[in-house]
C-alpha cells in the first residue's frame, strides 16, 4: 500500500476485502435469486485487465471480483470503516508517484479516452476511475484506526486524553513483585525492654528462659520454670502467673493459649499439667487438670493426657473461658470442660484422638502435629456454634466439632504430592468468618479458612456447613507446592499468609493468587524451635515413590516463637523478641530515593498507581483504584519535580544528555498515567528548552500520536510547530496538529504555517474543528482546483513536482467523503456532537447543489468563480447552473462519485419530517433551510438535469451512479420508464463504444445489471438485441436467467469463461467452480418432463457435447458427477475425443472410480477404458481395475472385444476372471496355466503359490477340472525344466526352488491335498489320472503322465497317511489311559466328601443336639467322636477302592495296604455292630441337629426314615 498526505487506497485486488458494511468492490449481481425490496442480491464474476502506461506513471489494472449472495441493503449501510496502514514518518517518493509535501491516491486506474478526458493536459494521475464501493481514507485516518478509541475533545478531559484502561496484573499469577536490593520486604523492631527482661542472667535465673510466646492484647512469654509472664504493649511486666503456686513442679512451659477476649491465658507444661488463669486475678489458676497415672487408665476408664507427655497444643473453645482443647507429643487429644456446681468445679474430659500406650500394639506411631482452633471473627458463620478443632496427625487432617457432642465432620488426607525427603512437617492456622463487601458494595460474612501443609504442600480450604448436617465442606481448595518444608503457618490479614521453612525464611503468600509474592530470611533472628516430635515418630517410616519404607527427618516445632497479630509478626528468639511490618509503598519510595535512583523511584511508582507488576496487598495500598490513584498521585508528582531539579543541577547537561532523556521518558510515561494538567508538561519544557528542545519534542511525540497525550499549553504547541518546520518534518506536524485538543492552539500562527507549507489536512482540520467552519476550506479547495487546471502558473510553490499541486486538489473528494458521512477530516472520528455534523452536512450539500455561485465570507466576501463558468452567458441557466458541482465533476468525476455514494449510505438524506432546527438557537441560516430539503431524490434529479451537458466520461458515469444507486434506494428514489430506458440506451450505447477505456465499460456493465435487477424493459427482444450489441455478456446473463432460458445463461458462461482466461488461468479452482456450479444448475432446473425443459435439455445436452473436451480439460470429476447425476448419457461423448488419450483416461478413470452408478456405463467406453489401462498402466494396476471396477461392480465387459488388449501386456488374471464370469472353467484353468507358467519364467514362488491356491477353487471337488489341470501342469513342469536346463540355470538344482524338476507338479498335488475335505477325491483323481477310470474327458486330448514322474508326489502322500495314523494311536492312548484314571480318582475322592456340620444352611443353629443339648462339634464335643469318624472314613473309603479295583493299577497299588490293614478293619467293624449309630449325627434342612441315637432314645425306629421332632420335617 503507498501512504500519502491525504488519501490511501488500497489496490484492488481479486479477492481482497474492504472493510464496509454495504457495498464492498466484491459486490456485484446475482441474477440466480429474485430482487428484494432491501437491498440487491448479487452474483459472482471475475474479470482481467490490462496494465496501462501512460507518461511513465504505471496505472494498476482495474479488476472487479464478485460473491455470490451478498446483498447490499440500504438499511444497514454507516459510514465505513478504514484501512489499515503503517505511517512513513519521514518525506519520501513512492514509486512513479512523487510525494513531496503533497499526496497520492492509489486507486485502480482507468485508461480514460484522450478524446473524452475532460482535462487532457493534467498528469495520468488524475485519470484513474475509482469503484464506486471504495472508501475514501486518508493516512492520519488510516493511523488512528489503529489506536484505542478515545475522546479527544471531550470538555471534562483534565489533560490526557486516555482513560485509566491498564489491565490490572495484580491477581495475574505471572506476574512477581521486583524485589529492591535496598529494602528488605519485612521492617523489623527489637523489643528491647522486654528482651532485656527475659534474656537477662537475673531474669534466667528468676523466671528462667522464655520458651513460648503468645500475643494478644498482652504478650504472654512462657518460660523454662513454669511462668508465664503478662507484658503490656508498653512494655511494662504487668504480671508474672505462677509465681505463688509452685508451678516449677509441672516443668516448662510448651504451649500457650489467649481466650477470645484476651482475659484468660491457658499453659500447658512439659509433664501433662494444664493451668489456666484469669488476668484480672492472677494469684491463683482458674483450672487445674492434672495428667493421669498409666496405672489408672484400665480400671476406672479415666481420660486425660498421661504423666510425663509434654502438651503441645491448646486453645480455647469459642467465647467461653472454662473449655479448652489440648494435646500432647504422644497424639493424644482431649477436651476439657469446665462445669461450675454448687459445690465446685468439675471437669468432663472427652478424648478427640490418639490412643493409650496398651491400645498401640501393631500400629504405626503417629502424633498430633499441629491443633488449632476456629476462632471467631467480625461475621457470622453457621461454624461458630460447633466449637470447630483441626487436628493434624502424620497421615490425616481432620475437623471436629465439640460442641454439642464431640463427632468429626469432615476429614482429608495427605496429599501424594508431598516431597518427604525435604523433612517432616504439618502446620495449620484458621481465618475466621469476616464481613466484607461484595462487587455490588453488600455487606455479606465469609466462610472460615484453614490453611495447612504437609512438609512442602500448603492447601486453603473453605469450610462451609450448618449445626444441623452431621457433616461439614471442605470447598474452593488452593494449593502451593513450596522448594523446601513449611514448619509453620500464620495469617497476617485475610489476603496474606506468613510461612516459615525449615531453613528459617518467611515466605510471603497472596491468598487470592497463591503465589509466594515475597522471601525474607529471619536465620539471623536466631528464633527458638523445640524438638517436641522426634522420640515419638523416631521409627515412623513412609513409603518412597518406588513403594519402599524409608525413614523420615523430622522437623522441629516453631508454633510457639512465631505469632502474628493485627498485622503484626513476632518472633521470640533465643536472644531477643522482635516484631515485625510489611514495608509499605512510602517506606520503599523513600529508600530508593535516598541512594540517589530517582528513575528507578518514578517507575515503581507509576506501578504503584497502575497496579501493575505489584502486589498491592504487600505494599499496603488499597484495591480499590480511585483510593489508591488519589493516594499515590501526588507523590509521584513530587518525586518527578524533585527528580528534575536534582538531574539538571548534577553538572554539564551536555555529558548527561542520555540519562536526561531517559528521566523524561520516565516522567512523560508517569505524567500521562495520573492524568496531569498541561501546565506540569511545560514546567518540564523549562527544564529541556534551553538546551534539548529537540530531544524533548522527539520524545512526546509518541505520547501525542498515539493518544495518550492530547494537550499541550499554547507556549509548547508554538516551540513545537517551529521545530517541526524548522526540521521540514511537515508530515509529522500535520499528524501531531490533527491528534491535539486545538482549543489549546495559538490559531493565528498555525493556519499560516499550515498554509505556507501546503498542510492541507491541519489547515482543514482547524478550519473545522476550531473554527467550526466548514465553507471556507471548501472555497479554498477549488480555487485549488483552478489552479491544479493551470498547474505550470504555480509550479515553484509545490516543489516543480505536478502531481504534488494534483493530490493537494483531489484531497476535495475525501473532503466531501467524510464530512459528508459524519467523520472528521482527516482523523476520520465521529462529530463529538450531532448539532456541528448536521450543520457541516448542510454547508456541503448546499455548496454542492445551491445552483449558482456563492458569495464568500458572506459579509464583505468576493463571488466563488469556477474554471468551467461562463461569465459571459451568465444569463444561460443551463450552461451556469450548478457551477461547482459541473467544475468538480469536470476534474476528477470517479472520485467525485466515490464521495457522494458514500454520502447516500448516510441516513441524513432520508426523508424524514424531523425539524432538526429546533436544535439551534441561532439564526437559521440559508445553509441549513436548504439541508431540510436535501435528499437522495433531489441529487438523482439534479445529476439528471446536468447529465446531458457533460463530457462522454463525466455523463458515463453519471449514469452509471444512477443505475447503481437506484435499486438500492428504490424507497427514496423514483424515476419513470423513460428515464430509466434513457439511462438503460446511454450505458449500452455510448459505454460500448470502442474509444471508451476497458474499465469505463466494465462500470457501465455493472451499472447496467443493477439497473436490470430493479426495472425490465417491456421489450425483452430489443433489451436482449441492445445487450448483445454492447457485448454486456454478465447482464445478458441475468436477462435470460429471469426468463429461465438455460441453454442460453450456459452458452453466456461458456462464452466469458473462454474469454476471460487463459490457460496460464485454468487452474483458477475457484472460477472452474462458479462454472460447474452454473452447468449443475441450468440441469437441475430443466429436469422436469415440461416440453419446455425437454427442449431446452436439449439444447444444454448439444451445447455440453460441444464442449465436451474443453469443459473436461477443465475439471474431469466435476463433469463426471454432473453428467452422471443428470444425463448419464453423454458419457459417450468422450469418445468423441480425439488425439487426447491422456484426457479420455484420466475422465474414464474418475467414471469407473465411482461407487454407485446410476446407468451402467456403455459397452464403447468400457472397451476404451481397458485398452487405454493396458497402454498406460502396469499389469498389476490392469488386473486390479478389471476387478474391482468390472468384475465387483458387474459392469459388463465381453472378453473377445478386449481379449488382444489383455494378453498383450500378460494380463492372465484378468483374463482367468473373465472367463470365470462367462462360466468357462476349462478354458479359465488352461490361462491359469499360462499364468503359472509366467510366473515360473519370472521366478516369482509367491505368486505360483497364490496362483496354485486360486486354481484350487475353481477346480473345487470337480474330479475332472483337477485331472485336467494336473495333466497340464505335468506337461508345463517338464517344458520349463528342459528349459531351464538348457540355459543353464542353476536355481534348478536348489531344493526349495519350485522350478526344480517335478516342483511344479508336486505343488499341484499338495494344493489338491489340502483342497480335499476326504481322501477320496485324491484316489478318484489317481484313478482318473494314471488309470483312467471315470473320466469323462477326451484321454486322447491329455498328455500322458509317467509314474516315474509322481513317484516324489505319492512317496510324500503315503508318508504323510503313515504319520497321521501314529499320532492318532498315541493320542487314543494317552486319553484312555491316564487321562480316565485321573478322572476315576477325582471322581471317588468327591464322593467320600461329607457335610460340613459348621453351614450356614446345613449346620445346627445353636450347635448343639436338641434333645441331649451336648455340643455337636467344636470346643466341649467329647473326644471319641473324632477317633469314630475317622476310623469309619477309612473304612468307607477302604470298601470304594475294593470295589473299583478291576482298574489293574489301582488294585496292585492298593493290594498290599488292604491286607495289612485287615486287622484294623475287623476291630472297626466290631465296633460298629455294637454300637452302629455310636457318633452319627443327624442334620435337618430346617437347621435343627440331632445325636442319631438321642432319636432312636425317643422311639424312632433304626430301619425308618429320621424326622425333625421340632418342625416334624
Amino acid at each position: 500500500m503507498i501512504e500519502d498526505n491525504n488519501i490511501s487506497i488500497s489496490s484492488f485486488i481479486p479477492g481482497t476485502t474492504q472493510n464496509d458494511s454495504t457495498t464492498t468492490a466484491e459486490t456485484h449481481y446475482d441474477e440466480t435469486k429474485p430482487q428484494t425490496d432491501k437491498g440487491l442480491i448479487v452474483r459472482q464474476d471475475k474479470a482481467t485487465e490490462e496494465v496501462q502506461k501512460d507518461n511513465g506513471d504505471l496505472e494498476t489494472g482495474f479488476s472487479s471480483f464478485y460473491h455470490e449472495g451478498e446483498v447490499i441493503d440500504d438499511e444497514t449501510v454507516d459510514g465505513g470503516t478504514s484501512e489499515e496502514s503503517s505511517i512513513d514518518r519521514s518525506v519520501e517518493s513512492t514509486p512513479n508517484l512523487d510525494v513531496s509535501g503533497g499526496s497520492s491516491l492509489q486507486i485502480p486506474s482507468i485508461g480514460v479516452s484522450r478524446a473524452t478526458s475532460p482535462a487532457s493536459s493534467l498528469s495520468s494521475v488524475r485519470s484513474q476511475l475509482r469503484p464506486f464501493e471504495h472508501r475514501f481514507q486518508t493516512r492520519i485516518s488510516s493511523f488512528l484506526s489503529q489506536r484505542p478509541n478515545t475522546n479527544r475533545f471531550n470538555n471534562n478531559s483534565n489533560g490526557s486524553g486516555n482513560n485509566d484502561e491498564d489491565v490490572k496484573a495484580l491477581f495475574d499469577g505471572t506476574h512477581d513483585l521486583a524485589r529492591l536490593n535496598d529494602h528488605d520486604s519485612i521492617h523489623w523492631t527489637k523489643l528491647r525492654k522486654i528482651s532485656n527482661q527475659i534474656y537477662s542472667d537475673e531474669a534466667a535465673s528468676l523466671y528462667g528462659t522464655p520458651t513460648a510466646i503468645i500475643v494478644t492484647i498482652v504478650i504472654a512469654v512462657g518460660t523454662s520454670r513454669g511462668l508465664i509472664l503478662i507484658f503490656d504493649f508498653q512494655q511494662n511486666l504487668t504480671a508474672i502467673l505462677g509465681e505463688r503456686n509452685h508451678v516449677s513442679e509441672y516443668g516448662n512451659i510448651t504451649a500457650l493459649s489467649s481466650s477470645a477476649d484476651s482475659t484468660y491465658i491457658a499453659g500447658g507444661y512439659s509433664t501433662g499439667h494444664i493451668v489456666v488463669w484469669d488476668l484480672s486475678r492472677p494469684s491463683q489458676p482458674q483450672m487445674h487438670t492434672a495428667p493421669v497415672n498409666s496405672s489408672r487408665l484400665l480400671p476406672n476408664k479415666k481420660e486425660g493426657h498421661l504423666e510425663g507427655s509434654t502438651i503441645t497444643h491448646i486453645s480455647f473453645i469459642g467465647k467461653r473461658h472454662t473449655a479448652i482443647v489440648s494435646s500432647d507429643s504422644t497424639g493424644m487429644a482431649f477436651f476439657h470442660n469446665t462445669i461450675r456446681t454448687l459445690i465446685s468445679k468439675i471437669v468432663h474430659v472427652s478424648r478427640l484422638a490418639g490412643r493409650y500406650p496398651y491400645e498401640m500394639k501393631g500400629k504405626r506411631p503417629s502424633t498430633i502435629l499441629s491443633m488449632s482452633v476456629n476462632p471467631l471473627g467480625s461475621g457470622i458463620s453457621s461454624t461458630d456454634d460447633l466449637g470447630l478443632v483441626a487436628i493434624m496427625t502424620p497421615q490425616v487432617l481432620a475437623v471436629i466439632s465439640t460442641l454439642p457432642s464431640v463427632e468429626t465432620k469432615c476429614k482429608t488426607g495427605r496429599p501424594k504430592v508431598v516431597d518427604n525427603a525435604m523433612g517432616f512437617s504439618g502446620s495449620l492456622a484458621w481465618f475466621p468468618a469476616m464481613k466484607t463487601k461484595n462487587a455490588q458494595g453488600k455487606l455479606f460474612s465469609s466462610n472460615p479458612k484453614l490453611a495447612y501443609c504437609w512438609s512442602n504442600v500448603l492447601t486453603i480450604a473453605e469450610i462451609s456447613g450448618d449445626s444441623v448436617s452431621p457433616t461439614l465442606q471442605m470447598k474452593s481448595k488452593k494449593r502451593l507446592q513450596a522448594d523446601e518444608a513449611i514448619v509453620s503457618i500464620q495469617w497476617l490479614n485475610s489476603n496474606i499468609i506468613l510461612l516459615v521453612t525449615i531453613t528459617q525464611q518467611i515466605l510471603i503468600v497472596n491468598e487470592i493468587t497463591m503465589n509466594i509474592i515475597s522471601t525474607h530470611d529471619i536465620l539471623p533472628k536466631h528464633i527458638m524451635h523445640h524438638n517436641y516430635f522426634f522420640n515419638t515418630l523416631r521409627n515412623l517410616t513412609i513409603p518412597d515413590a518406588e513403594g519402599n519404607e524409608r525413614p523420615v527427618i523430622i522437623a522441629d516445632a516453631f508454633f510457639n516463637s512465631f505469632k502474628c497479630f493485627k498485622g503484626r509478626i513476632f518472633l521470640l528468639g533465643l536472644y531477643e523478641l522482635v516484631a515485625g511490618t510489611l514495608t509499605s509503598w512510602a517506606d520503599t519510595l523513600l529508600s530508593i530515593m535516598n541512594n540517589g535512583n530517582y528513575i528507578e523511584a518514578i517507575k515503581l511508582s507509576a506501578k504503584y498507581y497502575t497496579g501493575i507488576e505489584v502486589d498491592l496487598l504487600l505494599l499496603g495500598l488499597p484495591l480499590d483504584d480511585k483510593q489508591r490513584h488519589k493516594l499515590v498521585r501526588e507523590n509521584i508528582l513530587e518525586i518527578i519535580s524533585a527528580s528534575m531539579k536534582f538531574a539538571f543541577n548534577k553538572g554539564k547537561i551536555s555529558e548527561n544528555k542520555a540519562e536526561l532523556v531517559e528521566l523524561l521518558e520516565v516522567c512523560l510515561d508517569s505524567v500521562v498515567k495520573v492524568k496531569a494538567p498541561e501546565e506540569f508538561i511545560q514546567d518540564l519544557y523549562i527544564f529541556y528548552e534551553a538546551n534539548l528542545r529537540d530531544e524533548f519534542f522527539e520524545t512526546l511525540e509518541p505520547y501525542i500520536l498515539d493518544g495518550r497525550l492530547i494537550k499541550l499549553s499554547p507556549h509548547v504547541f508554538h516551540d513545537l510547530v517551529i521545530v517541526y518546520t524548522k526540521n521540514k518534518a511537515d508530515n509529522r506536524l500535520e499528524e501531531l496538529i490533527c491528534c491535539l485538543d486545538i482549543r489549546n492552539l495559538d490559531l493565528d500562527l498555525t493556519i499560516s504555517l499550515c498554509e505556507k507549507h501546503h498542510l492541507r489536512d491541519s489547515l482543514v482540520f482547524i478550519w473545522n474543528r476550531a473554527l467550526k467552519d466548514y465553507m471556507t476550506p471548501l472555497v479554498d479547495f477549488i480555487r485549488l482546483v483552478s489552479q491544479a487546471l493551470h498547474k505550470e502558473n504555480y509550479l515553484n510553490e509545490y516543489g516543480g513536482n505536478p502531481s504534488n499541486l494534483i493530490n493537494e486538489a483531489e484531497k476535495v473528494y475525501g473532503y466531501l467523503g467524510f464530512i459528508l458521512t459524519g467523520r472528521v477530516y482527516p482523523t476520520g472520528q465521529s462529530f463529538d456532537e450531532y448539532q456541528e455534523e448536521y450543520v457541516a452536512k448542510c454547508t456541503l450539500y448546499y455548496f454542492l447543489f445551491f445552483g449558482n455561485l456563492i458569495q464568500w465570507p458572506k459579509v464583505n466576501g468576493n463571488i466563488v468563480y469556477t474554471e468551467n463558468y461562463d461569465i459571459e452567458q451568465t444569463n444561460s441557466l443551463e450552461a451556469n447552473t450548478y457551477p461547482y458541482l459541473r467544475f468538480l465533476l469536470s476534474f476528477n468525476p470517479s472520485y467525485f462519485y466515490v464521495a457522494l455514494n458514500e454520502a447516500f449510505e448516510d441516513s441524513f438524506l432520508n426523508e424524514d419530517e424531523e425539524d432538526h432546527t429546533f436544535m439551534y438557537n441561532q439564526f437559521i441560516t440559508e445553509e441549513l433551510n436548504f439541508g431540510k430539503m436535501i435528499n437522495r431524490q433531489y441529487i438523482i434529479n439534479i445529476l439528471l438535469e446536468v447529465a446531458p451537458d457533460l463530457e462522454t466520461t463525466q455523463k458515463l458515469l453519471t449514469y452509471a451512479f444512477v443505475g447503481r444507486n437506484y435499486p438500492k434506494y428504490s424507497q427514496f428514489i423514483m424515476l419513470s420508464s423513460t428515464v430509466l430506458n434513457k439511462i438503460l440506451s446511454e450505458l449500452c450505447y455510448t459505454g460500448s463504444q470502442d474509444d471508451i477505456a476497458l474499465e469505463l465499460r466494465n462500470e457501465c456493465q455493472l451499472s447496467t445489471e443493477f439497473l436490470l435487477s430493479h426495472y425490465k424493459p417491456h421489450n425483452l427482444n430489443s433489451l436482449v438485441q441492445m445487450l448483445t450489441e454492447a457485448r454486456y455478456w454478465r447482464a445478458l446473463e441475468y436477462v435470460y436467467r429471469t426468463e429461465r432460458y438455460w441453454s442460453k445463461v450456459l452458452e453466456i458462461i461458456f462464452r466469458l469463461h473462454r474469454e476471460n482466461f487463459s490457460k496460464e488461468n485454468d487452474s483458477d479452482e475457484q472460477t472452474h467452480v462458479y462454472l460447474f456450479d452454473n452447468l449443475e444448475q441450468c440441469l437441475s432446473n430443466t429436469s422436469t418432463s415440461s416440453s419446455y425443459d425437454v427442449m431446452e435439455r436439449r439444447r444444454i445436452n448439444t451445447l455440453i457435447r460441444d464442449n465436451f473436451e474443453w469443459l473436461a480439460t477443465l475439471d474431469c470429476g466435476k463433469l463426471v458427477c454432473i453428467i452422471s447425476g443428470h444425463c448419464a448419457s453423454l458419457h459417450d461423448s468422450i469418445l468423441t475425443v480425439k488425439n487426447n488419450s491422456v484426457l479420455q483416461l484420466s475422465y474414464l478413470q474418475v467414471l469407473f472410480s465411482e461407487e454407485k452408478h446410476t446407468k451402467l456405463p456403455s459397452m464403447p467406453l468400457c472397451i476404451l477404458y481397458i485398452d487405454l489401462i493396458t497402454e498406460n498402466l502396469p499389469r498389476n494396476e490392469v488386473n486390479s481395475i478389471i476387478r474391482k471396477r468390472f468384475l465387483n461392480m458387474k459392469i459388463p465387459v465381453t472378453l473377445a472385444k478386449v481379449f488382444k488388449s489383455l494378453k498383450r501386456v500378460e494380463a492372465y488374471e484378468s483374463i482367468v476372471q473373465l472367463l470365470l464370469a462367462d462360466s468357462k472353467h476349462q478354458e479359465a484353468l488352461k490361462w491359469s496355466v499360462r499364468l503359472i507358467e509366467r510366473n515360473s519364467l519370472e521366478n516369482n514362488q509367491d505368486e505360483i503359490r497364490k496362483n496354485m491356491s486360486a486354481t484350487a477353487k475353481i477346480c473345487g471337488t470337480d474330479m475332472d477340472k483337477w485331472r485336467f489341470f494336473l495333466q497340464e501342469l505335468t506337461q508345463l513342469d517338464i517344458n520349463i525344466t528342459g528349459h531351464l536346463e538348457r540355459v543353464g540355470d542353476s536355481t534348478v538344482k536348489e531344493p526349495n526352488n519350485l522350478l526344480r524338476a517335478g516342483c511344479l507338479l508336486d505343488e499341484g498335488f499338495r494344493t489338491l491335498i489340502q483342497a480335499s475335505k476326504g481322501d477320496h477325491l485324491i484316489l478318484d483323481v489317481l484313478d482318473t489320472l494314471y488309470f483312467k477310470k471315470g473320466s469323462s474327458l477326451d484321454s486322447s486330448y491329455m498328455t500322458p503322465i509317467k509314474l516315474k514322474q509322481v513317484r516324489p508326489v505319492l512317496n510324500t502322500l503315503f508318508s504323510t497317511y503313515g504319520f497321521q495314523q501314529r499320532f492318532f494311536e498315541t493320542i487314543y492312548r494317552v486319553i484312555t489311559d491316564d487321562t480316565f484314571g485321573d478322572l476315576v480318582g477325582s471322581a471317588l475322592h468327591e464322593k467320600v466328601v461329607g457335610w460340613c456340620v459348621t453351614n450356614d444352611k446345613f449346620g445346627s443353629k445353636n450347635g448343639i443336639c436338641e434333645i441331649c443339648g451336648k455340643k455337636l462339634y467344636g470346643t466341649g464335643v467329647y473326644q471319641d467322636i473324632w477317633g469314630d469318624w475317622d476310623r469309619h472314613e477309612k473304612q468307607r473309603l477302604r470298601e470304594n477302592i475294593l470295589k473299583h479295583s478291576t482298574y489293574n493299577r489301582a488294585k496292585n497299588d492298593k493290594g498290599k495296604q488292604t491286607i495289612h490293614n485287615k486287622s484294623e478293619t475287623t476291630q472297626l467293624n466290631m465296633k460298629d455292630k455294637e454300637n452302629p449309630d455310636r457318633g452319627v449325627l443327624a442334620i435337618f434342612k430346617c437347621g435343627h441337629s440331632y445325636h442319631k441315637s438321642c432319636l432312636h432314645n425317643l422311639g424312632l425306629k433304626k430301619d425308618s426314615l429320621p424326622r425333625c421332632i421340632v418342625c416334624d420335617n
